[in-house]
């Protein structure tokens, strides 16, 4: 068995996200009722277009990538929503701010290169000859 279809595994989690977070927000929050149809639609597209989509192309790249990059590189998102912020609604950034982006961007960078060197040398030694590789 080739395991659970991507999308079985995206609806499976989204059901139980629901069963445990619409009651919760219905019994902790007093004005939950009082959201606008437009906002429900808002919330409605959110969930729809970026979580699904998201999520779904995470979970499809988990058999392609190594997962300890991908996840690595999910760390990129503050970085680049930091970044947009910046640009589209002009909010400043602070001097800390930017040494941490240049502190996450250096790391991610260096764990690529590490993972792909490694990957490298894995493949040559193994294509080389099998005496080669013999361990006495």
């Amino acid at each position: 068995m080739d395991g659970v279809n991507t999308w079985q595994f995206l609806f499976g989690v989204s059901v139980i996200q629901v069963c445990v977070v619409v009651p919760y927000a219905l019994v902790t929050s007093k004005d939950i009722l009082e959201i606008s149809w437009r906002d429900l639609g808002f919330l409605i597209a959110m969930t729809l277009f970026s979580g699904t989509i998201g999520h779904s192309f995470m979970v499809w790249a988990q058999k392609h990538v190594d997962v300890s990059v991908s996840s690595m590189i999910l760390l990129l998102g503050p970085v680049i929503s930091s970044i947009g912020a910046w640009l589209v609604y002009k909010q400043q950034i602070s001097l800390i701010q930017m040494l941490g982006g240049a502190v996450v961007l250096a790391s991610l960078a260096g764990v690529v290169r590490l993972t792909n060197t490694t990957k490298l040398k894995n493949e040559l030694l193994s294509s080389a000859d099998p005496l080669l590789n013999l361990n006495p």
